[in-house]
């Protein structure tokens, strides 16, 4: 994550900057790697970058759900082919290949983008990148596109191939955890519900939970879809929630009755993401930030504080929990 925020920073003051850094550059008449290939190539990837990063970013939020980290970067995936116009096998497959042989493209497994659509994307940075476009020559102009491509490209492949449920040998899960938010779980009739959700954990549970508990969480299921398909206000609620609203406000707009203590538990345990390294990885971060000539060492006290300094926030969420303001 942290090569994503560097680099798409990196990108970002490129561009701010760009006129004080080009006239700095003129009057040192120094010799300068940054060509007109570079600046147009800088622009396209730019907001690509920038798409990924804000992504990831939300991908760290503690209390994110697997099935929502699974649609934050199907979200990614799209925005990136609409900003490229990058296409995809199909049942079209016969008339896109016509459409491409008449055309310049590139192509990456099942994806593949025109250069005149790339062109588009390059066009859409402002007239001052369009004029630098202008002033490369045919054989550069598709050298460039051909890079800005080969960018979207594998990134759309990349990302499409991100599974971040893990087993416990650290590989890619065969099955991916089962959907069980609100919007999801009404929809369900029981014998799927019981087959795709509760089943592949019913042995676990009855050890865990008893045969008992776990026959309450069909019962509690089965009163779920009852109470929202009758009632067409609670129904629009729940269909209003996007993959971006979390795991407890989807329940928390249920009335509360009928009871949905079990099933609401055995969901919980389902959609939650466990811990894992970011955190700590993001404190080192700001060690490393935090150092200079005077503070040098890890076990500094000035330094401690900056991490201390940042708990307060968790922990004033965690009082605020037990001392609730009347």
């Amino acid at each position: 994550m942290n090569r994503w925020a560097h680099f798409q920073g990196q990108l970002q003051w490129l561009l701010t900057h760009r006129i004080k850094l080009l006239e700095w550059i003129e009057q040192r008449q120094h010799a300068s790697s940054l060509t007109i290939e570079y600046w147009i190539i800088t622009c396209a990837i730019n907001p690509l970058a920038k798409a990924c990063n804000v992504t990831l970013v939300n991908l760290q939020q503690r209390n994110l759900c697997l099935s929502q980290q699974i649609e934050y970067i199907e979200e990614l995936v799209q925005n990136i082919l609409l900003m490229v116009d990058i296409q995809h096998e199909d049942d079209n497959e016969a008339m896109q290949r016509g459409d491409r042989e008449e055309n310049s493209y590139l192509e990456l497994g099942v994806w593949w983008v025109m250069f005149k659509d790339v062109l588009v994307h390059v066009k859409d940075k402002g007239t001052w990148v369009k004029d630098l476009f202008l002033l490369l020559t045919d054989e550069d102009q598709i050298s460039v596109l051909r890079e800005i491509a080969g960018y979207a490209l594998r990134l759309v492949k990349g990302l499409s191939l991100v599974q971040g449920q893990r087993d416990c040998r650290n590989n890619a899960v065969a099955q991916l955890a089962p959907l069980v938010f609100l919007q999801h779980l009404y929809k369900m009739w029981m014998s799927y519900f019981i087959e795709h959700v509760l089943g592949p954990y019913h042995e676990m549970m009855i050890k865990a939970w008893g045969e008992e508990l776990v026959d309450l969480i069909e019962q509690e299921h089965r009163a779920l879809v009852k109470v929202v398909r009758g009632s067409l206000p609670l129904k629009r609620i729940i269909d209003s929630h996007s993959f971006q609203t979390m795991f407890n406000d989807t329940w928390d707009a249920l009335p509360a009755q009928p009871a949905l203590n079990h099933l609401r538990l055995f969901c919980d345990g389902l959609a939650s993401a466990f811990a894992n390294t970011t955190c700590v990885e993001s404190d080192f971060s700001i060690l490393k930030c935090e150092k200079d000539a005077y503070r040098t060492c890890p076990m500094a006290l000035s330094l401690e504080g900056v991490l201390q300094t940042k708990q307060m926030g968790t922990i004033g969420e965690m009082l605020s929990l037990f001392n609730p303001v009347e």
